[in-house]
């Protein structure tokens, strides 16, 4: 979807963990972080659960630039959604997960709203290209964590 001086990315996956495991991991920043390939500064414990506006810090790098980001979470609904919202960055960001049972796992749906402001607003087509990579590897090392792949890959 194409908005002025944004778009939005909707993905699709399947885990094959339950929805509750699936959403016990949502709520730590450590998973969080470790989809996106982030540098997670705060919170001090990655593995604290969030709730609504409880926030996460962190550096996203992109070539050899870094960007810094606060997070926070803007709406939670136990069970079936988890929305987190950019307080700082370079681009105004908003990531609705939301996730039910499927099959023998759960289906999880990421609905990431990317919106350039001010002067940036120009690069957007550097942008979307950046930021659906960044969906993209996050839903294969999403997958790749529930898997027991991404855990067979760091012992190696």
């Amino acid at each position: 979807m194409d908005i002025p001086h944004g778009f939005l990315i909707s993905t699709q996956d399947i885990v094959s963990v339950s929805a509750g495991e699936f959403e016990r991991a949502l709520l730590a920043p450590g998973s969080i972080a470790t989809w996106h390939n982030l540098e997670l500064t705060a919170p001090a414990d990655p593995c604290a659960p969030m709730d609504v506006g409880d926030a996460m810090e962190f550096t996203a790098n992109v070539g050899p630039l870094s960007f810094d980001y606060v997070m926070i979470v803007a709406c939670r609904t136990p069970g079936v959604s988890f929305v987190q919202r950019t307080t700082k960055g370079f681009v105004e960001v908003t990531i609705e997960y939301s996730w039910k049972p499927h099959g023998e796992g759960t289906l999880v749906a990421v609905d990431a709203m990317y919106r350039l402001t001010g002067s940036p607003w120009w690069k957007k087509t550097l942008t979307q290209l950046v930021a659906r990579r960044f969906v993209r590897t996050a839903g294969r090392n999403m997958r790749d964590m529930f898997s027991g792949e991404g855990a067979a890959a760091e012992e190696a």
